[in-house]
């Protein structure tokens, strides 16, 4: 998955997602596809993860839907066509949300974590990271919820893996504290 400035798709406005997908030797599976469906302005930032059926799920940071940045999803079936619709991740919705990651767990359901200008949590400082479990059909489990506990600064660029037990390790950039990462699940 990749930003591209130029698009095959329906996106001819700035920045689109694109993708591709490929055989386990490398060869072509398919053409170039469009990701995103909304196509008004930016649309950048994209990570991509597989899911236990061989579905797969993108995320992206997009311009302008509800506030100045977002974070949205398309689930896709293993042979690339889109499941359902692009869906919004967060629900805080003032300011800008970026930088987003996503993982799945072996149960099929995924996570996905971002940077955001404000939240829902204690975080009030500037930005904080932010997160969101998701079924693997794209249903929300429970609420947003902020990552970080410390709150003075900025806390940017979050990175998100899965580990062996089912748990999810986030990572992140913090100003003004080194510590111990957070553990999610």
């Amino acid at each position: 998955m990749w930003s591209s400035g130029g698009s095959p798709g329906t996106d001819q406005s700035s920045y689109s997602i694109q993708g591709q997908r490929y055989a386990s030797n490398g060869s072509a599976l398919g053409g170039q596809f469009q990701v995103n469906s909304y196509t008004t302005s930016q649309q950048l930032f994209p990570s991509v993860t597989p899911l236990p059926s061989g579905d797969f799920v993108v995320v992206w940071s997009s311009v302008a839907i509800v506030s100045d940045w977002n974070i949205e999803g398309q689930r896709f079936a293993s042979n690339g066509a889109p499941l359902g619709v692009e869906f919004e991740m967060n629900s805080y919705t003032t300011s800008f949300q970026k930088y987003p990651n996503v993982a799945k767990a072996s149960n099929g359901d995924f996570v996905v974590v971002w940077q955001s200008n404000g939240s829902f949590g204690t975080d009030s400082s500037s930005t904080s990271i932010e997160g969101q479990l998701f079924a693997s059909d794209g249903t929300p489990l429970g609420d947003e919820f902020q990552v970080n506990t410390y709150t003075t600064g900025q806390q940017i660029l979050p990175s998100l893996a899965r580990e062996g037990d089912g748990n999810f390790l986030v990572t992140w950039q913090s100003a003004g504290r080194s510590g111990a990462p957070m553990r999610l699940r």
